[in-house]
């Protein structure tokens, strides 16, 4: 029971943090469904700055405005603020690159 309340939260979460896109060129933290976190960051044109500790994650930018519209239509699940999300980076990927 406690699984699908938590499916549920972090549904519900996903859905209101799309609703509120951020806007800019980035840095986001990036989640997508499966591993193919790094190519669909390349699909909406932008560039990988840092890996997160999974694979479906990581913090990207771009020179695009619309990058986090991007990132959606090439297939990214959420895409958030990267600053608040730092604490998702790999435990050895040193400081901010970004």
């Amino acid at each position: 029971m406690w699984t699908c309340f938590g499916n549920l939260v972090i549904v519900t979460g996903a859905l209101l943090a799309m609703a509120a896109a951020p806007t800019g060129a980035g840095p986001f933290a990036v989640l997508v469904s499966g591993d193919a976190a790094v190519e669909v960051v390349a699909a909406a044109d932008g560039q990988v700055l840092a890996g997160g500790r999974f694979d479906r994650m990581v913090i990207a930018k771009s020179t695009h405005a619309d990058f986090s519209e991007r990132l959606y239509r090439a297939g990214a699940w959420l895409v958030l603020p990267a600053l608040p999300m730092e604490s998702c980076l790999k435990p050895n990927s040193g400081a901010k690159q970004w």
